[in-house]
């Protein structure tokens, strides 16, 4: 082979080993890409996982407060109730009392009222932290399918690269023993 055959061929070469590195660092910078989008849909995931725990404890500590109200005000019937019906036996008989003892069931009822009215305030606040929540963890499930989906494309990527690379050095090793 003369030397301007061989220059030739050393010419060729080069292109092709420049495409193919060319190609290999396009694989490089979009598994680099799909690697950086999948760390923010990590921290994307980790925040609306934070999230929902947050409102969890939000809710837990409303239904806390609810199950409070709740038993005050099953003592508060049982008080009032009881009162209504020593009322009742005392105007049966005819006895004194009547009225007052209603009174302090009426007083039993109020607070029967008052802390029905702050449960529900507190059930209402759970349930809103409840949905918070759900929304929150729906949220960190998509931000983990987009960090895989992302993860994948990284990965498919990656093997491009090396494959490419691969394709450089199975032309380098196969020359012809001329050049």
């Amino acid at each position: 082979m003369d030397r301007e055959s061989v220059s030739d061929n050393v010419s060729i070469l080069d292109i092709m080993c420049k495409e193919k590195y060319s190609d290999a660092n396009n694989h490089k910078k979009a598994r680099d890409d799909f690697s950086a989008q999948s760390k923010m849909w990590i921290i994307r995931r980790n925040n609306y996982s934070m999230m929902a725990r947050e409102n969890v404890a939000k809710a837990t500590e409303a239904k806390k407060e609810r199950d409070l109200f709740n038993q005050k005000v099953r003592d508060s019937k049982e008080k009032r109730d009881e009162c209504h019906r020593k009322a009742a036996e005392l105007r049966e008989a005819g006895e004194e009392g009547y009225h007052e003892l209603r009174e302090e069931g009426n007083r039993y009822h109020e607070e029967v009222a008052e802390n029905s009215a702050k449960g529900q305030a507190e059930h209402e606040k759970m349930m809103k932290f409840y949905e918070e929540a759900d929304v929150a963890r729906k949220l960190s499930d998509a931000a983990q399918k987009k960090s895989m989906d992302c993860r994948i494309a990284a990965d498919a990527e990656h093997k491009a690269y090396i494959e490419k690379l691969k394709e450089v050095d199975d032309l380098k090793n196969n020359l012809p023993e001329e050049l």
